[in-house]
């Protein structure tokens, strides 16, 4: 599985989701593919953000209150 994912190859993959399902349904094949896989883009994308500069709760040290 990949370490990285960019957030235009989210963009795309969400948008012919969205197509995919109003065009054959949600229930459709494709659609629940894609849904899968943006599932899958996702979780690698929130995991590459609890670095170092984010910490396990994905929120910036500097962002943290007090």
């Amino acid at each position: 599985m990949r370490q990285s994912v960019s957030v235009i190859e989210l963009e795309a993959t969400r948008r012919a989701m969205i197509e995919s399902a109003v065009r054959h349904g949600v229930a459709s094949p494709e659609a629940l593919r894609l849904s899968r896989r943006l599932d899958a883009m996702l979780n690698i994308y929130e995991k590459s953000r609890s670095g170092p500069l984010y910490g396990k709760s994905g929120i910036r040290e500097t962002d943290r209150p007090g």
